[in-house]
């Protein structure tokens, strides 16, 4: 009797699978926690998240639904990031400046991002023929849009609302 071959494909989409719980893991313990502010990180995510949303606006002006589910998720995104920026604690140390953010929303929008974009691999990986070439991109599913728009506004409002906080605190007025 002959043993039972592996799957490569299958064994592909196991990897890809455990890269992506393995960052998750790793993003949440950063999420979690009182964190250096690094100006670098904050500029960069500042900056990145607007250019993402730019993107995905530009790639939506054909199609109403597209936009209006794009500017949706933005504005949630953006409403979240203040709303978690309100429960962010800082601390202003002599040797450099921490804060600990809001636990929650960021952990929730990072496991709903990787819960859709691992739904959307198995669900392309087991029904490839049901899928036609229009259907199979990752940004065609209007749910997939909307977490992706609400993650990058999120990420981007935080990083710009962080910023701001942090020169208050090392720059107060009056």
């Amino acid at each position: 009797m002959t043993p039972p071959t592996l799957h490569v494909p299958l064994l592909a989409v196991i990897g890809v699978a455990a890269f992506v719980a393995w960052r998750v893991v790793r993003r949440v313990r950063r999420l979690v926690g009182r964190q250096k502010y690094r100006a670098t990180r904050s500029w960069f995510a500042a900056i990145l998240f607007p250019l993402l949303i730019l993107g995905m606006l530009v790639t939506s002006l054909g199609d109403a639904l597209r936009l209006s589910i794009t500017l949706a998720g933005v504005a949630i995104g953006v409403t979240l990031a203040f709303y978690g920026l309100r429960f962010t604690r800082f601390e202003d140390a002599p040797k450099a400046t921490y804060y600990t953010p809001s636990v929650h929303i960021g952990v929730a929008l990072s496991l709903l991002l990787t819960a859709r974009v691992v739904y959307r691999f198995v669900q392309i990986y087991f029904m490839a023929d049901a899928f036609d070439q229009s259907t199979v991109g990752l940004g065609r599913s209007p749910l997939t849009l909307a977490i992706v728009a609400t993650v990058a506004g999120y990420y981007g409002g935080y990083a710009i609302g962080l910023i701001r906080r942090m020169r208050a605190i090392r720059h107060p007025v009056g």
